[in-house]
């Protein structure tokens, strides 16, 4: 899946959100949205706020 007009933090947190929902294998995820380990790491707590947002509403 090639989607260039998605930022790295955008492709990161849907990355994120389809882990959390278990909507395949960790690799197949990394290498479908074009993100690495290391930008998972890095927006893990902008996803983490936007998690906590939605529980809250």
């Amino acid at each position: 899946m090639h989607i260039p007009f998605l930022s790295t933090l955008h492709r990161s947190l849907v990355a994120l959100s389809a882990l959390h929902l278990g909507y395949g294998p960790r690799d197949t995820i990394l290498a479908s949205y074009q993100v690495t380990e290391a930008d998972l790491r890095r927006y893990q707590a902008d996803w983490e706020r936007l998690k906590l947002l939605r529980t809250v509403e």
